[in-house]
């Protein structure tokens, strides 16, 4: 049986523990509500570039033709893991949801970019190791910088031929702190969704104007539609990562209680223990004491 002092140090270590996920259980909430507020303000941004594709598509010239897609040639896989621990099977899951994903595509060439350190060594375990890869942002400023150095990079793979196709694999949260993999085709941009713009009836009466010349406009209005989906996967995969850190430490907090309610009755055991025990000594000390002194006295 443990000791007193032995019992009493396990007890604090579990305390000192447990301060520690209650307060990666608060920086994980306050993440969420900040990457909640900045994917409402993204859903803003999008339908804002959305109307000024929707007006230049309305505008479109007859010799300009929509990208068609491709299923072949070269794919970039831009996947989307996690910069930290303590975030369950958050990584896993995205591997292998990657690893199925990219099974089934047509693409002879695959290069992949990977988010995240944690993510990096999984991707390479599941045979999928990444040319480069990226730190994952820790704060909503931080996205917007992150987001840019990989547009550069991804404009240098364009310009290698590696990047016919490019491909996001990130975690979408869903109600409360659950979440899903997901997969997005981030360029070319679907033509389905370009020809559905075009013809999407325009609610005002009057209709936007604009004097530069067409091309450069939708070319600018594309790049904009790309860094705010960038943007828009990253918040998403970072709000899904702290929600799986959440539960994470949910179940930690639990299992700390109970581990902690545990150590408290066997402390409550084992000091009832040694005050039982040193009652009888007491006891059986006094007898001695007694007995000796009857002896002594003749009785």
């Amino acid at each position: 049986m443990q000791t007193l002092e032995t019992l009493r140090r396990r007890i604090d270590n579990a305390r000192d523990m447990q301060s520690v996920v209650s307060a990666m259980k608060v920086l994980a909430v306050v993440s969420i509500r900040q990457f909640e507020r900045a994917l409402e303000s993204l859903s803003l941004y999008n339908r804002t570039i959305e109307l000024g594709l929707q007006t230049a598509l309305m505008n479109r010239p007859r010799d300009a033709p929509l990208p068609e897609p491709d299923g072949g040639g070269s794919l970039l896989a831009l996947v989307f893991g996690s910069e930290q621990g303590l975030s369950g099977q958050f990584n896993e899951q995205i591997v292998s949801f990657t690893r199925d994903c990219l099974e089934e595509s047509a693409s002879e060439r695959v290069t992949v970019i990977a988010m995240g350190e944690h993510v990096v060594y999984r991707l390479a375990a599941a045979g999928l190791p990444a040319s480069a890869s990226f730190s994952i942002p820790g704060s909503v400023a931080a996205v917007g910088q992150v987001t840019h150095g990989l547009f550069t990079r991804i404009d240098e793979l364009r310009g290698e031929g590696l990047a016919d196709r490019i491909v996001l694999y990130y975690h979408k949260p869903r109600s409360g702190a659950s979440y899903r993999p997901h997969q997005r085709q981030l360029y070319p941009v679907d033509p389905r969704y370009l020809r559905e713009l075009e013809k999407r009836e325009w609610l005002s009466r009057s209709r936007p104007v604009f004097t530069l010349e067409w091309r450069e406009l939708f070319s600018a209005l594309v790049r904009q539609h790309l860094l705010a989906a960038l943007e828009t996967a990253f918040a998403e995969s970072l709000l899904s990562e702290n929600a799986s850190r959440l539960f994470s430490m949910q179940v930690a907090e639990k299992n700390i209680d109970d581990y902690l309610e545990e150590l408290g009755r066997e402390f409550n055991n084992r000091r009832q223990a040694d005050i039982t025990s040193e009652l009888l000594d007491i006891v059986a000390g006094s007898g001695a004491l007694y007995e000796a002194e009857d002896e002594y006295l003749g009785i």
